[in-house]
């Protein structure tokens, strides 16, 4: 009998934090400065106590559903399969959106570090960039189609280089931290709500463990245990960061990870290298977590299709000869240049799109734990806890998108409500309860 070896406690925590830190705050941690402040430190923790009682009330619901599926799982069987699309669909497309952010800022940097495709230098910057994004898109959509995971087998070594960075702030608060760069730094209190979609675009996937219960030993309990364990380990080291910034940098600063260095030596040689180090560490961050991404939602997108709740279900079920969902992937590739098109002249508007349809997923799972959690004062508490968080952080999502412009904000719910007419065109629709 062949015996499937499950994943301890310490390596679930690993995965977790691994899955959720990366590139979300490599793009963040400027533009929390300019809204925020001196305050930038403490939006990552308010973010973070928002995100707790929902992290309680996930960790809940993964130990009554230890099995794949996750969010998409616990709203099918608790609030029937209409809400179990809604809350699958909006956590695909709210992926994609993220996706596509993490993509268009991974190519950014690639053409910064002196990648160049033929004839770009002819067209104007926005649609130039726009070609870069293209071709890596084409790129890894077909990697993905040839299920090439060359990128897992150098996990490792992705998660090592992106820790780099936040090494060097950590060691850089030694030598460079000034407190005065922290009390000349404007107070804005606003800016605190103000960055929410931002903020918590850095936290996404915090969930992740929700969706591997099953591989986890004694998931019912480890999976919880991750999921909290890592969002406290999460919530110091953003602080601490945003913090060492704050103090080494003061709060005008565009490129933090890369002034740094600058500040350390005078010697040209380790400042090209240093920074050329940090370059590749951003990278692999970047790249790594699309490609993760990337791959994944495509089997979100696959497991709703299963279900044969949708239109063109029996296309998208389809595996090719490499055992991939083939028209998945090409329509997320698709959407995602879709976006990114959307997206040209303002890409940081792709951040409130994806925490928006991811939020809803979330607010859709507080209401599936009110219904299966048993009576007493931690139901009543870490629930309305929870769905209060979740619904600031929904409509402080909505705000942006609304503020960002209804030319960003029209294809996005396009999207969205595109769904609700492939489900409600397709058949098997009229069976939902």
């Amino acid at each position: 009998m062949t015996i499937i070896k499950k994943l301890p406690l310490w390596a679930a925590v690993l995965i977790n934090i691994n899955i959720v830190v990366g590139g979300g705050f490599f793009i963040s941690a400027s533009n929390i400065f300019q809204v925020s402040g001196a305050l930038a430190p403490l939006t990552w923790i308010f973010c973070g106590l928002l995100l707790l009682p929902l992290v309680v009330v996930l960790s809940h619901l993964s130990r009554l559903y230890p099995q794949a599926g996750g969010l998409y799982v616990y709203s099918k069987k608790n609030l029937g399969d209409f809400w179990g699309f809604i809350s699958g669909w909006s956590y695909f497309v709210g992926t994609l959106a993220g996706n596509a952010l993490i993509l268009h800022f991974f190519s950014k940097l690639t053409k910064q570090m002196g990648f160049s495709i033929p004839f770009a230098h002819y067209l104007p910057p926005h649609i130039a960039q726009f070609s870069f994004d293209t071709t890596f898109i084409i790129l890894f959509t077909i990697l993905n189609l040839l299920n090439i995971t060359i990128l897992e087998k150098i996990h490792v070594g992705f998660t090592i280089l992106k820790m780099i960075p936040f090494g060097l702030v950590i060691v850089g608060m030694f030598f460079l931290f000034d407190i005065k760069n922290v009390i000349a730094a404007p107070i804005k209190p606003s800016g605190i709500f103000e960055s929410m979609p931002i903020v918590l675009f850095a936290y996404l996937g915090i969930e992740a463990c929700c969706a591997i219960t099953h591989k986890i030993q004694d998931g019912k309990r480890n999976a919880a245990r991750a999921m909290l364990i890592s969002l406290g380990i999460i919530i110091a080291t953003y602080a601490l960061v945003q913090f060492g910034l704050l103090g080494i940098l003061g709060a005008q600063t565009n490129n933090p990870f890369f002034e740094i260095v600058p500040k350390l030596t005078n010697n040209a040689t380790i400042i090209s290298w240093g920074n050329l180090t940090i370059k590749f560490a951003i990278l692999s961050s970047y790249i790594g977590g699309f490609y993760g991404m990337y791959y994944a939602n495509s089997w979100n997108l696959y497991a709703i299709a299963k279900e044969k709740k949708i239109l063109f279900s029996k296309t998208l079920t389809k595996l090719n000869k490499y055992h991939t969902p083939w028209t998945c992937i090409i329509l997320q590739g698709t959407l995602v240049l879709l976006l990114l098109l959307v997206a040209l002249k303002s890409p940081l508007t792709l951040i409130p799109m994806s925490t928006f349809g991811v939020v809803i997923a979330y607010l859709l799972s507080v209401l599936t734990y009110f219904i299966v959690a048993p009576n007493g004062i931690t139901r009543i508490t870490m629930g309305s806890l929870a769905l209060v968080g979740s619904s600031v952080l929904l409509l402080l999502c909505l705000n942006d998108l609304i503020h960002d412009g209804v030319r960003y904000l029209i294809p996005f719910t396009a999207i969205l409500l595109s769904g609700l007419i492939l489900y409600f065109s397709s058949p098997s629709s009229k069976t939902s309860t």
